[in-house]
């Protein structure tokens, strides 16, 4: 949820969505090595990725 004062910051206006993501990285053992979180402008992305299944 956005504090009130976030939308000006990202030149947003109030009711524009915004995306976040939570990203983490692990080692093959499973260690956390980098988190990292992000917002952004919801009505400026298109996200394409795709993910190995082995």
């Amino acid at each position: 949820m956005r504090s009130r004062p976030e939308p000006s910051c990202f030149d947003l206006a109030a009711d524009e969505p915004v995306l976040a993501l939570t990203i983490a990285v692990h080692t093959a053992l499973g260690d956390l090595v980098l988190a990292v979180d992000v917002v952004l402008p919801g009505n400026r992305h298109e996200i394409e990725d795709t993910y190995p299944l082995s």
